[in-house]
């Protein structure tokens, strides 16, 4: 079976990206593309984004 979400309306090839997260269950993406920034508008799939320098603080 295949499902295709497609999270990303400004930048349709990042939705690569959103796959392979929601896959790995990820608990953010890194990324300073600001095409990303609809994650925060929608509710599912339910995916944080942070920046460069927030995830550096994270470590």
């Amino acid at each position: 079976m295949t499902v295709v979400i497609d999270c990303n309306v400004f930048d349709p090839d990042d939705n690569k990206y959103c796959d392979c997260a929601i896959t790995a269950k990820a608990s953010y993406i890194v990324t300073e593309d600001k095409h990303f920034n609809v994650l925060k508008t929608i509710s599912f799939p339910k995916l944080t984004t942070i920046t460069l320098d927030e995830f550096l603080q994270r470590l």
